[in-house]
């Protein structure tokens, strides 16, 4: 048997192969740009400063709904009245005041809800009849009624204060004019107090 003196045909390389052996792995710039965004410093503080934006308009939020309902339940509470009766020498008028207590305590004026009204003859004219003088009020505070609500009647305080035409009386007819006018007050469910009614000096 002869051996055979010829060579086995070389394999020459494949030009892609040997590229792929030659270079190192290299990553595609947009995963090494994604991954270098997600871990920059820049990029954890962004979502630190919309963590804490979204922490404060959190606790705004529950703020401004606590103070909502903090109004709502002090709505009906905030509002006040005051009566005053001016018995002057040719009649006895009322006046209604509305107001509001503010954040500092003080009352401010609702001028929308004020109101006032006026009875003819004056308590002086019952000179005579002293005891029958509270009855010219009866008149005047079911006006008050209609203005003030119910549930605040006994909270709002009604004052008597007579000018001009009782200075010139006895003082003994003056007295039994407002204890009549007195006994009225009392029993008219508003807040009131003996010494509510009385002769204003005209000093």
């Amino acid at each position: 048997m002869r051996r055979s003196n010829a060579r086995p045909p070389e394999v020459e390389p494949d030009p892609s192969h040997t590229m792929s052996a030659s270079k190192p792995h290299q990553l595609r710039p947009s995963s090494v740009s994604s991954r270098v965004s997600f871990l920059s410093p820049s990029n954890s503080k962004h979502r630190r400063r919309v963590d804490g934006c979204g922490r404060r308009c959190a606790v705004i939020a529950l703020a401004a709904a606590f103070l909502c309902l903090f109004i709502v339940t002090r709505g009906p509470d905030s509002r006040k009245y005051a009566i005053i009766l001016d018995g002057g020498s040719t009649g006895t008028r009322i006046h209604v005041f509305a107001y509001r207590i503010g954040w500092g305590s003080l009352p401010t004026l609702d001028l929308g809800l004020t109101a006032s009204m006026k009875v003819s003859p004056g308590l002086s004219s019952y000179a005579a009849d002293p005891e029958n003088a509270g009855q010219s009020l009866v008149e005047l505070l079911e006006f008050a009624k209609e203005r003030v609500p119910g549930e605040l009647w006994e909270d709002t305080e009604v004052r008597l204060m007579a000018t001009a035409g009782l200075r010139l009386l006895d003082v003994a007819v003056v007295e039994r004019i407002l204890e009549s006018c007195r006994k009225v007050l009392w029993s008219s469910g508003f807040q009131f107090q003996h010494d509510w009614a009385a002769v204003i000096s005209g000093r």
